[in-house]
């Protein structure tokens, strides 16, 4: 991992990194372009569930603020918790249309 990142973006690293140590295995040069591309799309949601366990959630405010407050909470980018509180409202409409 880069130690020169701020520390947000290092701990979203972490968790990017992380998933692909448990998870994934093989040389990404050598595999199917459209293989390596779903171990990268893997890596970046495990990033943000990991990040930001749903469970999690009753610590962080949920108003008009929560991007921030979840970001001060978990100790990630903005842009990571707006990408996994959309994910957990998106999820959580479609179970309700069921």
């Amino acid at each position: 991992m880069d130690s020169r990142l701020p520390d947000l973006q290092r701990r979203q690293a972490f968790f990017h990194e992380l998933c692909h140590i448990l998870r994934h295995e093989g040389l990404q040069g050598a595999m199917p372009p459209l293989f390596r591309e779903w171990q990268e799309w893997d890596a970046v949601n495990f990033a943000r569930c990991a990040a930001i366990p749903r469970h999690m959630l009753h610590y962080i405010r949920l108003d008009g603020d929560a991007v921030a407050h979840a970001s001060e909470v978990f100790q990630v980018p903005p842009r990571l918790c707006e990408e996994r509180l959309q994910q957990i409202l998106n999820r959580k409409r479609e179970a309700s249309a069921l």
